[in-house]
């Protein structure tokens, strides 16, 4: 994984836990945006992900239960991203 995708990385996943409190930086959120489709592309599942909390955020930005459910989303999402794909993912007698 490239340096900057471990950053992005990094980024979405404090605008999550940020989120999650209640209080997001539009800056940050605007600039992670930014930084994921000019380094990994719109198509990218991170980008694609940032960019859709973004527009949700954008929707109802004073709601702040929808931001707390959002943070968590993104978080968990980020949290699935770091997980390493298995050694045998390609054996088709173990996983079908």
């Amino acid at each position: 994984m490239a340096e900057r995708e471990l950053a992005l990385r990094f980024a979405a996943f404090a605008l999550g836990m940020k989120a999650q409190t209640g209080v997001i930086d539009r800056n940050d959120l605007f600039s992670a945006c930014l930084m994921a489709d000019s380094v990994l592309g719109k198509a990218h599942p991170l980008a694609r992900a940032l960019s859709g909390f973004r527009l949700q955020f954008q929707r109802a930005p004073h709601d702040i239960d929808l931001l707390k459910r959002l943070g968590r989303d993104l978080t968990r999402y980020i949290q699935t991203l770091n997980l390493p794909a298995p050694v045998d993912a390609g054996r088709k007698d173990i996983h079908g």
